[in-house]
């Protein structure tokens, strides 16, 4: 490996430049000849190269693009993949974050009550179901119940449709069941046929989900 990165540097200072040796000797620095020197000829590692500034500034120069590049690749892949849960786009809330009516993250839903993240231990992070709802299937937001579940209102679900968003709201970690309307509590998972039934009969405008708190 060291052998590799002298002849690039040899390759490099040979732009029409001459090689000193260490007894004092000036010789041509032909590329081809300098290259042949440095893989094959051992003892040409004990001759001293004249690396100028401006081939010492184009390595750093070089180096620090290469850097940069590979940071902000390795954010953007981090962010992506931390903004992936399932089939939906959800907000990763601290878990200790109390909720407002003017929460950014609600855009205009009102909510009341504190905190309504879902707490699992094979989770990385709390996933907030609140504001998914609300990003996916739009609508506004109650939250309610004791310290072990709480229920999430989602109004307003014509914009992928209560039969399917009914599943995939009942797939999520943590889901104890989803309720169409006021009545009818059904168990995960809830099968389409269901789905269609109770959406028809509440007239496809509200989504009751109890999860574990």
């Amino acid at each position: 490996m060291w052998r590799l990165g002298r002849c690039l540097q040899v390759l490099w200072t040979c732009r029409g430049r001459s090689i000193k040796r260490q007894s004092g000797e000036v010789t041509p620095c032909a590329a081809n000849m300098a290259t042949r020197r440095c893989l094959l000829d051992r003892p040409y590692r004990r001759h001293k190269m004249i690396l100028s500034k401006e081939t010492a500034l184009w390595f750093a120069v070089v180096g620090g693009l290469a850097v940069g590049v590979g940071a902000a690749f390795v954010s953007s892949r981090t962010e992506a993949k931390s903004m992936k849960f399932g089939d939906q786009v959800v907000s990763l809330i601290e878990s200790t974050r109390t909720m407002t009516a003017n929460d950014p993250d609600l855009g205009a839903g009102a909510i009341s009550g504190a905190r309504y993240c879902t707490i699992r231990k094979n989770v990385p992070s709390d996933m907030c179901l609140g504001p998914a709802l609300v990003h996916v299937y739009g609508g506004s937001l109650s939250v309610t119940g004791a310290s072990s579940t709480f229920t999430v209102v989602a109004a307003s679900v014509a914009r992928e449709g209560c039969a399917a968003a009914i599943p995939k709201i009942a797939a999520q970690p943590g889901i104890v069941s989803v309720q169409v309307g006021s009545s009818g509590a059904r168990p995960t998972p809830i099968s389409s046929e269901v789905a269609d039934t109770d959406c028809a009969a509440a007239g496809a405008t509200t989504l009751t989900i109890v999860a574990n708190r």
